[in-house]
């Protein structure tokens, strides 16, 4: 089994002043370089390529969300057939400031979700707690189980998805002192290039 594991990247909460604005938008530029030069390292197709750059891009796009939480990570995993884009989070204390609540029409999208599940988990401060695990995996799998038109909003956000039509699954998890979001896209493998 080959593995191959990125830089990892601090992440720190963004900021409209100055030197931390720019520190942030340097972050942002970084993960999309390490993200781009592990696709290419793992030797995977150029659909697959665009598939991980869209993906980032909406990691990316949840960052300023994620970290007012606390600090964070960014890295990748590679491993096979499997390309996995990680941020870990550690909340603050409970003095620490509050994250940005998910708007009510942000809440009926995929990241919506996953911000929300995402939101409740960090809000535990330091308990590890199953309510608080989430996946697409079996998200998708629950709404299969319902009548289609009870779940008929539910699959018209699944189409208008990004996350849903790309990645292989996303989940959102509480482990211990974290909050995790990973991110998996199955790509076709090639040979590593090391």
């Amino acid at each position: 089994m080959s593995r191959l594991r990125s830089f990892t990247l601090d992440l720190n909460p963004p900021s409209d002043f100055g030197p931390l604005k720019s520190q942030y938008e340097d972050t942002v530029k970084k993960i999309l370089t390490e993200s781009n030069r592990m696709a290419k390292r793992a030797g995977i197709s150029s659909k697959d390529e665009m598939h991980i750059v869209l993906l980032t891009e909406e990691t990316i796009s949840v960052l300023p969300h994620l970290t007012e939480y606390g600090s964070g990570k960014f890295w990748i995993d590679v491993t096979d057939d499997l390309f996995e884009l990680h941020i870990s989070v550690t909340p603050k204390s409970a003095s620490g400031a509050k994250a940005r609540k998910v708007s009510e029409p942000a809440k009926r999208t995929i990241m919506g979700r996953v911000l929300g599940v995402f939101d409740r988990a960090a809000s535990k401060k330091g308990e590890s707690d199953d309510n608080t695990s989430w996946s697409l995996g079996s998200y998708i799998e629950k709404l299969k189980q319902q009548d289609q038109g009870s779940a008929l909003e539910e699959w018209d956000e699944m189409e208008h998805s990004i996350l849903a039509n790309i990645a292989d699954d996303v989940v959102v998890k509480r482990e211990s002192n974290s909050v995790d979001l990973i991110i998996s896209k199955k790509v076709k493998p090639n040979s590593f290039s090391f």
